[in-house]
């Protein structure tokens, strides 16, 4: 499956440098096989701001106070602390409902591949949904009530069991990445690998949304959570 990927990212990769220099892709698998490495581009150093500007108005280093930032010194104004910009990764929750913003994490135990399909994660793993008390009390959901979970933007749904804790703030809840929901057929056909399924994965509800200017991918989402009776 990796190879199978890696192969047709580097055969595009060759293919793109035999279009720009005939013989190249050939030198470039030569270098790879005899000596591991190939150099495609060598590193240029000192380049800014001697022979490219930076990006301001005066091409160099510029210091400003935030002071000067109260009255327009430039053509675009800045503001030294940015105004509140709702969230375009994923739609608003509405506020003291059943909606909430969820938080994406991870931590050392069960956050990989590596970690998460090994059996002591049974016992080490969190697969629950954190909710703090207020919000909990407000929908009537008790600690390790199971709870039906649904992405307001990917109308995925899940379920998992409430961890009622102080540890977030009303209005969010909390769920650990890649530790629950898994969904392998290899794995969840496995007596001792049952555990696995167990909770969400929080990457479920999130829409994909990257950020236009350095690509980061939103991880956190907004859900619907109600209490599953019975």
């Amino acid at each position: 499956y990796f190879d199978a990927f890696t192969d047709k990212g580097f055969n595009k990769f060759l293919a793109k440098c035999e279009s720009q220099k005939p013989g190249w892709a050939e030198k470039i698998k030569k270098d790879i096989e005899t000596q591991g490495w190939s150099t495609i581009k060598t590193k240029k150093y000192n380049e800014y701001p001697y022979h490219k500007p930076f990006g301001t108005p005066s091409g160099k280093v510029e210091i400003y106070a935030f002071q000067s930032f109260k009255n327009e010194a430039t053509e675009k104004a800045i503001a030294p602390v940015s105004g509140y910009i709702p969230s375009p990764a994923f739609t608003a929750p509405k506020k003291n409902s059943n909606e909430f913003i969820l938080v994406s994490g991870k931590n050392c135990v069960t956050c990989s591949g590596l970690n998460m399909f090994t059996q002591p994660t049974r016992y080490l793993g969190d697969r629950t949904v954190w909710m703090n008390p207020v919000d909990a009390q407000r929908l009537g959901i008790r600690n390790g009530d199971m709870a039906e979970i649904e992405g307001i933007d990917t109308k995925y749904v899940g379920q998992a069991r409430i961890t009622v804790t102080k540890k977030v703030v009303p209005g969010a809840v909390f769920a650990f990445g890649f530790s629950g929901g898994n969904r392998t057929k290899h794995l969840v056909n496995d007596p001792e690998y049952q555990f696995v399924k167990e909770g969400i994965n929080s990457h479920w509800f999130a829409t994909g949304y990257a950020q236009p200017i350095f690509g980061n991918v939103a991880n956190n989402s907004s859900v619907r959570i109600k209490k599953v009776r019975g």
